[in-house]
Formats: structure tokens, sequence, C-alpha cells
């Protein structure tokens, strides 16, 4: 058939009405169309006239290779030539000058008469003008020992990188080894015949896609793309016109479809590109794609790296730029009909919602920008801090974006000082900067500094020249701040309620009012406390059963006081050196990841983890921290950061703070920010392959699991059920109590340090340098506080719903690793998923 002949099928095809046209192609999102032997109902099968009309229509198309009696290659599916040309007898009897004379068009009809059987060769050089095209070519191996020369032709044609391999490959690890080692950038397919093989095949080495032969779930296609590999679904479930196979596999997400029906499934493609939930999908990758440019740092810290060379704008052009943004996706998310999308996009169409309508709040009515310098300071430390704490890439690579960030550093100073608005900077605020802001020249000396041998000579001259140049640009601002800034700081930390309970209804993402969480935070300050008393009047009569007469059954507030003071001393006894916070919390690691593993409460990543001493530029906000990776560099090492002692403490100061971090409140502070708290699930949450949803958690959802593993670590007696231990672990969860409360009573409610202290101090038993310390950060940070508590209450709400709907079915691995498993969403969320509930608004 001539190429004439071939262009006039296509044009015949393009007249079939829903057919699809060769003016305009699918461009669906997803799948790639697979014909399966080429247009099989309208031309003969593996022949050029066939795969030429593919190509035209740009469809993808599937051919055999077999091997002629003198080990030529050619193709064609059968083992024998009787079906599909004018010969008789098996393939590997005849020579391939016999097989090419045979007539392998006559048989589908006589404008295909005088087709040949054709070779590899032919069909790599009828593919090369259309290597441009995106739909997959797929070459299914029917014998042996024909994987390097298969390759070696490909890649002289120049369209190996267009080829998938399949057939003999897909369930034989030999054949797929030998492609690969015939080149690495050979896609080859691995067999996963139902749901329970998908995890060996994606644990296969020498494949990059899997091949799939029942319809997956969207979940299970992106563990597939989260595992670097790539879906192709064939067999009995699509190769027929399954329309509903068909719409189930493009919702998950498959790559590529094999079929027998191509221009039906074409069809399909065009109904599925307006579907809503194509249309979310779109909008989701494109939000992924473009949101990290508004903030390259923060890109940095997502594990996006595309930005590492650059460094915020600050300037009005560019909040202009960020409004802009927010509004038209907003806009575009409107289009879309929500009732109508699939159970996981619900959730995470309200995720992105809630985020662009939080990020428009923030920026046009908090304007946290004009009046929070500490903002800033976090800014250009994390700017440096971010490059060089994770090995993301080689380090001359990271050296050189440091570079190229400190030379753009004074300049963002400059925006820094005509940004902030003195009238409206909180004094503290102003502070909290002066104490900060040369914590990005410790990064330079500590982090950046001794890896300069590292680079060449030119490399090396460039990044001293850019760290001179920003130290001065510290010093200059490090002057502004002390001598221009804080003197002049006459804002009000306090936000009020106008803006707090907006605040607090995106920080939390909860239907809890500020009312409902006061309501809930006092009456759990009495309940614990009456625990609390129940556990030190067994410690104190334990020690002495005379003393039964200051420990009734039923005491006063006085007595209730006394007894539970008396019993914590007995903790704060036990306490480690001044320098000695760290190293116990090392060996609380091993401990408490040891407890967890022997109880199997939890799946546990295999991700790095160091104990390491805060960051100059991040202190003076929180005691500890868990720095994990951006959720796009999964399993890059997790930091678990303590602020050491300020060196300006006097005896009493450091006294004061290490009775509260005693040796059993840094279990408390490891399980929270270690095992099995924050470490464990941030890194089941950047395993989540549902990237939109990794990147919108949910501070909510995050802390709250902190606060409910010191809890169930405690309840299932860990250091063998020490009531010291319960009773430390009631006390750190009274700090959550009473951080809800002091939150909205210092925000909204006025309350002073005085009051605020005795909150602190008498009510939930903190230390007084804990207590002074947590009046700062509740001046300097507003909402965030309350997120320990309404995020402990919604996830025990959902164990005890877990509980009751699975019975004798629940254990605890069960239900961490199914809450674990979504992300990291609000809880509501997490329970409408986990439950099969529907989802809410």
């Amino acid at each position: 058939m001539s190429p004439r002949l071939s262009l006039l099928l296509v044009s015949l095809l393009c007249f079939i009405p829903g057919k699809l046209s060769a003016e305009k192609p699918a461009t669906g999102p997803k799948p790639s169309i697979v014909a399966h032997r080429g247009l099989l109902k309208h031309a003969p099968e593996n022949t050029l006239a066939n795969f030429r009309a593919c190509l035209e229509l740009r469809i993808g198309f599937e051919f055999d290779v077999r091997l002629s009696q003198d080990g030529a290659l050619v193709c064609i599916h059968d083992d024998t030539v009787d079906r599909t040309t004018n010969g008789r007898g098996a393939v590997n009897s005849l020579t391939v000058d016999a097989l090419r004379r045979l007539d392998a068009g006559s048989w589908f009809g006589p404008a295909f008469r005088g087709e040949t059987i054709p070779t590899p060769r032919e069909v790599f050089e009828l593919i090369g003008p259309h290597a441009h095209h995106v739909a997959v070519i797929a070459v299914d191996l029917k014998d042996q020992d024909i994987e390097a020369e298969l390759v070696r032709q490909a890649k002289a044609s120049r369209v190996l990188g267009r080829l998938l391999f399949i057939g003999n490959a897909i369930d034989d690890p030999k054949v797929r080894r030998a492609l690969r080692q015939a080149d690495r950038q050979t896609q080859v397919a691995c067999l996963a015949q139902t749901a329970k093989d998908l995890p060996a095949a994606l644990a296969d080495n020498d494949s990059n896609w899997a091949y799939l032969r029942f319809v997956p779930t969207r979940e299970e296609v992106e563990r597939i793309h989260a595992a670097g590999k790539r879906a192709f679904i064939a067999g009995p479930t699509v190769v027929g016109v399954e329309r509903a196979n068909w719409q189930a596999a493009m919702h998950a997400g498959v790559d590529a479809i094999l079929t027998d029906f191509p221009l039906e499934l074409a069809d399909e493609t065009r109904a599925a590109e307006r579907s809503p939930d194509v249309q979310f999908d779109r909008l989701a990758k494109q939000y992924i794609d473009e949101s990290p440019a508004l903030s390259p740092i923060g890109a940095t810290t997502l594990g996006d790296h595309r930005f590492d060379s650059a460094i915020e704008d600050i300037s009005e052009a560019a909040r202009q730029h960020e409004r802009v943004f927010y509004q038209r996706f907003l806009g575009e998310l409107a289009k879309v009909e929500k009732k109508s999308l699939s159970r996981e996009n619900q959730v995470d169409y309200q995720l992105l919602t809630q985020q662009l309508r939080g990020d428009l709040w923030r920026l046009d009515v908090l304007q946290e920008w004009a009046w929070n310098p500490v903002a800033y300071t976090q800014l250009t430390g994390g700017a440096i801090y971010g490059l060089m704490a994770r090995e993301f890439a080689p380090i001359e690579k990271r050296l050189m974006h440091v570079a190229d960030r400190l030379e753009k550093l004074p300049k963002l100073y400059e925006q820094i000082c005509g940004t902030l608005d003195a009238k409206r900077v909180p004094p503290i605020h102003a502070e909290t900067a002066v104490k900060q802001n040369r914590g990005l020249i410790s990064i330079l000396d500590n982090m950046v500094k001794p890896q300069l041998d590292k680079l060449s000579k030119a490399d090396r001259s460039r990044l001293e020249k850019a760290i001179a140049t920003a130290t001065d640009a510290v010093e200059q601002h490090q002057k502004w701040l002390e001598k221009e800034l804080q003197p002049n700081a006459q804002g009000n930390f306090r936000i009020g309620a106008k803006l707090f309970d907006p605040k607090l209804e995106f920080s939390l993402g909860s239907k809890l009012s500020r009312p409902e969480i006061r309501d809930r935070a006092e009456f759990e300050l009495r309940r614990v406390r009456v625990e609390m008393y129940s556990i030190a009047r067994g410690v104190m009569l334990k020690a002495d059963p005379k003393r039964e007469g200051e420990a009734p059954a039923k005491p006063s507030s006085e007595q209730q006081q006394a007894v539970i003071t008396a019993a914590l001393e007995k903790a704060y006894a036990e306490i480690p050196a001044r320098d000695g916070i760290v190293d116990f919390a090392k060996k609380s690691l091993e401990l408490t990841t040891a407890f967890v593993r022997k109880h199997d409460l939890v799946t546990i990543p295999p991700d790095p983890l160091e104990i390491i001493l805060m960051p100059e530029f991040q202190r003076g906000v929180a005691i500890a921290y868990c720095d994990s990776p951006g959720p796009l560099d999964v399993g890059q090492k997790t930091y678990y950061a303590v602020s050491p002692i300020p060196t300006d403490w006097t005896e009493k100061q450091v006294g004061s703070f290490l009775r509260e971090y005693n040796f059993r409140s840094i279990h408390d502070l490891t399980i929270h920010e270690a095992m099995p708290g924050h470490f464990l699930q941030l890194a089941h949450s950047n395993r989540s392959p549902r990237r939109l949803r990794a990147l919108l958690s949910s501070g909510t959802f995050v802390e709250g699991w902190g606060v409910y593993s010191e809890q169930l670590m405690s309840e299932e007696g860990f250091l063998d059920h020490d009531p010291l231990m319960r009773l430390i672990a009631l006390k750190w969860y009274l700090r959550g109590v009473a951080n809800s409360i002091l939150d909205q009573a210092i925000h909204v409610d006025g309350m002073n340090r005085e009051d605020a202290m005795k909150l602190m101090v008498h009510d939930t038993f903190q230390e007084e340098r804990e207590a002074a310390l947590k009046w700062i950060r509740a001046q300097l940070t507003s909402t965030q506080l309350s997120t320990y508590f309404v995020g402990y209450q919604e996830h025990r709400d959902l164990r005890t719903a877990a509980e009751k709907a699975w019975a004798d079915k629940f254990t605890l691995k069960r239900y961490h690793d199914g809450t674990l498993s979504f992300g990291s969403p609000p809880v509501r969320f997490v329970k409408a998923l986990l439950l099969d509930e529907p989802i809410p608004e």
C-alpha cells in the first residue's frame, strides 16, 4: 500500500462520526492511546500502512517482533504466517526474504494488496519524522535473545526514547535486564497481574513502567508515579469497547491504554477532557507547578529546586502579582463542579480553595509583610540554611546557589527596610528580629565556609566575595534594626478579634469556633487536674501511706495543687546537665523508637533523623521543633532541633528551665517532635501520592498528632507504666490546653502577663522559664498555639469513631497507618476518607 493510500485511509477515518481527526488530535491529559497491532479494525495488523495511519492520527501503536529462520527481525504477531499472509508455515522456518515476499494485506481487503511483513528497522524509520509526538509505541517481544539488536536498531534510528518494551519483558527479569544493559534509557514494563503484584513491580529495578492487567485505583497509580514509574494498562479489561473501564482507568490517571478500539477510546478521552475531575487535576498540577515561583526560598524548603538561585521579591509589584495569582486560581476553581468530583478530589478542592482564600486574606487584610520583621529574619536565614542543611544536590552546585542568593541579599534588605512600617511593628517583634538577624552569619560560618575547599579557585573566589558582601549587608541591616526600627516600633502585638477569628479559621481548618475551643479547653483543664491528682496521690501514698490526710480522696483545691506539685518534684529531681539536653534526647530517641517497634504501634519509615542544636536564626520562639524535608524531597534527612540554654541566663533561670525539661519531659518532647510524633507522621505524609495534599498540610493535624503521640505512648505504658511519666505526659497535655486559652485570651481578651503566668505556672504546673518563653511566643504568634489542643481533640474523636466503626477489627497499627495514609489534611477530612463517610463541607 502506498503512502498516498495510507493518507486516504486517514481521511476516511476522520469523516467517521465521532472519530479522531488528524487536524485536531485528542490531547487529553491522560492516557496515551496505544492501538493494539495498529488500527486492526481499519487496516491489516502489523503493517506499515496501518502504522503510518496511526502516526498521522497521532495515536500510539503496538507491534510484535519475531525472528526469521536466518535470525532477522520481522514484525508479525502469530508464530505462523497462515492467518495474516497468503503463505503457510512457521515464521521461524522461513527466511527473511521468503517472509518479505508474502502478501500481508490482501487478506484484509483488496486496497491493501502488496503490503509486506515489515522489519523493525522500517517501523523505526517510519516513526522518526513523527518523533515529536507524545504517543507511546509499544514493542512486543515474541522471541528470546533479540533485546540487544532491537535496542541497537532503535538507537540507530534515534527513536529509542519513544519505545516501550513489553511482551516477554513484562514477566521475565532476564529480558528486562538485557534491555536495560543494552541502554539504560530503554523503557521497559514489569507485569502486575493484580493489585497484589504492584509492590513487586514497583520494586523492580530494571523497569520504569508498570504493566497492569487490572483497572487500578487513583491511589495505586499515584503510588506508581511516586515511585518514578508510569502506568500501562492492557488485557481484557480494556482491549474491547470497555467504556466503564476506560473511564475508570483515565480517572485513576494511567499513562497509556492498549486497546483494539483506539478511535472509540479517543471519544472517551475527549469526554473525559470535559469532566470535573480532569479540570481539577489540571488546576492542581498547574498550582503545584506555578506557586513555588512566588517564594523561591519556600520552594527550596518544599523540595522544588527549580528556583534555588533566586530569592524573594517583596515589592508592591510582587504583591500585586501574588494577588492576581490567587484571584485567578480561585476564579478557575469556581468553574469546577465540586459535587461531581471524586471523594479524594473533593477534599483537595476544599484544601486548595481554603489555602488560596487564606493567602489572599493574609496578603490584603492581615498584612504581616508590613509589620513583622521576624518573618524576614527567618526568610533570610532560611535562604541559605535550606540550601545547606540537606544533600539534595552536589555540594558544589548548592554552594553556587548560595553565592547566587548572597549576591541578591542587599537588595532584599533594602526592600525590607522600605516595606516595614515602624508604627505598625510591635516592640516585641522588633526586639526578636534584633536578636535573630545575625543568625545568618552563624550559618555562613558553620555551614558554608567549611565547604569552601570543595570549589574550584574561580568559584571559591566568587563565593568568598558574596559572603563578604552579604556579611556587610547583615551588619548594615542590624544597625537599621537597632537604631531605626526598634526605637520607633509602636505596633500592638494583640491582633484583636476582627483579625484573630478569620485567621483562626484559616489556620485550624476546623469547624470549632473560638468560644467552643475555650469551653472545651477549660473543661479539659479541670478534668486533667483531677486525673493528675489521682496519679500524684498514688505516688505519695505508695511512698508513705501515713500521708493520707494530706491527700484525701476528695481534696480541696489547695490540697490538689500541693499533692500534684509534690509528685512533680520527684520528676524534677532527675534532670540533665546544662549542656546535656541534646545528648539525652538522642538516648530518648533510641528508647521511644524501640518501644514503638516492639509494640507495633505504627509503620516506621526508613528516613534518616538527626538531633541538632537549633540554628541561631530560629531561636527565641520555641524550645524545639522537627525540621522535616519538604514533600518533594522524600527520603532526605529530618532534623530534631533543640534550642541551647541562652548564655546570659542566671543559675536560677537555668535551674527553672532544667526542672521543666527533666529527663521524663525530654522523653515527652522526643515523642512529640520525633517518635512517633512529627518525624514519623511527616515522613508518612511526604509519601502521600497526592502531591497537592502533601504541599497543603494542616498544622492542626500535624500538631494534634504530636500531642496524640504523647498520650498514646503514656497510655501504652512507656517506661514500664511509670506513674511519673504518665504525670509528666498529662502536664504536657495541660500545656497544650493552656496554649489554646492563652492564644485567644491574649490576642482577643487582652490577658496581661501576670494572668498568663498564673495560668501557666499555677494552673498547668509550668516552670517560670518555660512560662516566660511562652509569653514571648504568644506575643510573636497568633492562632498557632491553638493547633495543639484542637488537633488533639479531633484526633481523639477520630480514634473513638474508628474504634466504634471497626469494633473487634480495630488495631492500633491499622488505625495509625490508615490515619497517616491520607497526608496531613484537616482531621475531619481524614475521618470521612478513613471511615467512608460523606466528605464534609
